[in-house]
C-alpha cells in the first residue's frame, strides 16, 4: 500500500517535470530551499500548509492533485484530472492538512443553483 507521503514525493516530482521545471527553479519560484524541495520529493519531510499552497499556486494544480495516486500524465497536460473526495482525502493526508485543503476548496467552489 503506498503511503500518502509516497504518494506526494512522486506526484511532486512528476508534476514539476511536466512543468518543465528542475528542483532549484521549483525551490525559487515558492520561496523555499532546494533541500527543501529535495527532502518533499525523497519522502524525507511534509509541506507546510502555507507551502503547499505556493507549490500548488506555482505549478498551477489543485493541492488535492498531489495526493492522487491515479495521477495520469495525458489527464493531467488536459488538466482534466478528477478531484479526490473527502472520504478519499482523510484516508490519505494527516487531518490537520486535510481540513485546511478542504477549507480552501470549499471556498473557491461556486455555489450550485
Amino acid at each position: 500500500m503506498k503511503t500518502a507521503m509516497s504518494v506526494f514525493a512522486k506526484n511532486l516530482s512528476k508534476i514539476r517535470k511536466l512543468r518543465g521545471l528542475n528542483q532549484s527553479q521549483l525551490a525559487e519560484l515558492c520561496s523555499l530551499s532546494l533541500n527543501t524541495i529535495a527532502y518533499y520529493e525523497t519522502k524525507r519531510q511534509w509541506p507546510s500548509s502555507e507551502s503547499l499552497g505556493k507549490l500548488s499556486e506555482v505549478l498551477k494544480v489543485d493541492q488535492c492533485d498531489f495526493f492522487k495516486t491515479d495521477l495520469d500524465d495525458e489527464n493531467f497536460k488536459k488538466n482534466s484530472i478528477p478531484l479526490l473526495t473527502r472520504e478519499e482525502l482523510a484516508q490519505i493526508v494527516p487531518v490537520d492538512l486535510a481540513l485546511e485543503i478542504l477549507a480552501k476548496a470549499i471556498k473557491s467552489k461556486p455555489a450550485k443553483n
